[in-house]
């Protein structure tokens, strides 16, 4: 049944396939929306409940870590995929 759907969608215009993408797309963006915000909801709940907690951490500062900790692992992965484009390309030439 999934192979036979994927053959017509495969065989149809392009109009339907972007048709079906975006629908997809849009739902796919919808499930992840609503798990982030039963996550947050949670995460809120539970920060609420914990009220004797010492020392608070605040979300700023845990989204500006998490942010720092992103951003260098993209910087490290660029650094790396560039490495490799620039090693690939490099010529020795032998006299």
């Amino acid at each position: 049944m999934f192979k036979n759907f994927i053959e017509k969608l495969r065989n149809s215009d392009e109009s339907v396939k972007t048709r079906w993408l975006i629908g997809l797309s849009a739902v796919a963006m919808i499930i992840v929306v609503s798990f982030w915000l039963v996550y947050l909801n949670y995460s809120i709940k539970t920060a609420g409940d914990s009220e004797n907690q010492k020392s608070e951490i605040g979300f700023w500062r845990i989204f500006k870590t998490g942010l720092k900790v992103a951003g260098s692992s993209i910087k490290n992965n660029i650094k790396n995929f560039a490495s490799k484009i620039a090693g690939e390309r490099t010529v020795i030439m032998e006299q």
